[in-house]
C-alpha cells in the first residue's frame, strides 16, 4: 500500500519532475536521501492514552521491528475470555518511504486497534532502494512466522488497502491521472523503478500481480480458506489495476470482497477516526 507523500490535492504537480515530488536525491551509490522528514511517534504506555504500544525485535540483523498496539480495555478486564482480533499491518509509502513509528501510521493503526478492539501488529520492513525487492515482502512474511508462536486460531483473510500496483500498459485510470493530485503517474514509477530489482520492468510479478500464471499461490490462499477484501476509490490512479485484480481472483476461485467508493488514493489517512474504514473492516472480520 502506497499513501499521499505530503502533498495536498490543492498542490501543483509536474509529472516531468518525480523526485522533486517525492522530495528524494538519488546517490551515486544507488542509495537516497530523503529530503522530506516524516513525523515520528514513539511507543506510549501512559494513563491517559487508550491504546497501549510497544516495539518488538523482528529481526536484529535486518534492523527490522514490529510495533504492537494492544487496547487497554483488554487489559482491565481480566476475567474477558473473548479472544481479540489480530490484524498484521504493513504500511504506505511506496516501498521508499515512511516507517511504523512514522504518525501517519502510528495513529492510524491506533485509531484502528481503538475502533476494532483489536491487537495491531504493525512492521516495521525495509525501504528500498537501499534495500530492493523482495527485502520488503521477505520481511512481511518473516514477521507473519514470527507471530505464528502459539496454536491459536487466527481470523485468516488479506485485506489489500489502496493496494500499490504498477504494470508497463498504461490503463484508462493511469492516463486519466498523469498529473494527479495526491498520487501523479510518473512518482509511482520512480518509486517502482527504485524499489523493484535491477534491470526488472513493471511487468515483475513483484509490481503486477495480473502477471501470474501459476496457480500454485491461488490454490494455497484456497487451501487456507483465506478470504481477500479489496478497498480501493475511484479517484485512485491505479483503480483500474484493483478492479482487475478483484476480477483476476475470482476467476482463479478466490473469495473476494470489495468496495471501492469515492475519494483520492490513502483518503482514510485524512480521516482522524478512520470510523468508515474501521466498520468496513470489522463488517469483514465478521464474514
Amino acid at each position: 500500500m502506497s499513501h499521499p507523500l505530503s502533498k495536498s490535492a490543492s498542490s501543483p504537480l509536474t509529472i516531468d519532475d518525480p523526485l522533486k515530488n517525492l522530495g528524494i536525491v538519488q546517490n551515486q551509490d544507488g542509495s537516497i536521501t530523503r529530503i522530506i522528514q516524516y513525523p515520528t511517534t514513539p511507543p506510549t504506555q501512559d494513563l491517559i492514552n487508550p491504546i497501549l504500544t510497544k516495539d518488538l525485535p523482528l529481526n536484529p540483523k535486518n534492523k527490522t521491528w514490529v510495533r504492537i498496539f494492544l487496547p487497554k480495555k483488554a487489559l482491565q478486564n481480566q476475567n474477558n475470555s473473548t479472544k481479540l482480533p489480530l490484524i498484521v499491518y504493513y504500511h504506505g509509502g511506496g516501498f521508499i518511504y515512511t516507517s511504523a513509528s512514522s504518525t501517519i501510521n502510528h495513529d492510524f493503526c491506533s485509531n484502528m486497534s481503538l475502533q476494532l478492539s483489536a491487537v495491531i501488529a504493525s512492521v516495521d520492513y525495509r525501504l528500498a532502494p537501499e534495500y530492493r525487492l523482495p527485502a520488503a515482502y521477505d520481511d512481511s512474511v518473516e514477521a507473519l512466522h514470527w507471530l505464528r508462536t502459539t496454536d491459536e486460531t487466527w481470523i485468516r483473510g488479506l485485506i489489500l488497502h489502496h493496494p500499490f500496483f504498477g504494470g508497463s500498459q498504461r490503463t484508462e485510470s493511469e492516463l486519466r491521472s498523469v498529473n494527479d493530485p495526491v498520487l501523479p503517474i510518473g512518482n509511482c514509477d520512480l518509486m517502482w523503478e527504485l524499489a523493484l530489482p535491477e534491470g526488472a520492468g513493471r511487468d515483475h510479478w513483484y509490481c503486477n500481480p495480473t502477471v501470474v500464471d501459476d496457480d500454485v499461490c491461488f490454490e494455497e490462499i484456497k487451501r487456507l480458506r483465506w478470504k481477500v477484501f479489496v478497498l480501493g476509490c475511484y479517484g485512485d490512479p491505479m483503480i483500474d489495476r484493483m478492479v482487475g485484480l478483484v476480477a483476476m481472483l475470482r476467476r482463479k476461485g478466490v473469495e473476494v470482497v470489495d468496495h471501492f467508493g469515492e475519494g483520492h488514493h490513502g483518503v482514510a489517512y485524512g480521516d482522524p477516526s478512520n470510523e468508515k474504514f474501521s466498520l468496513r473492516i470489522k463488517d469483514f472480520i465478521d464474514i
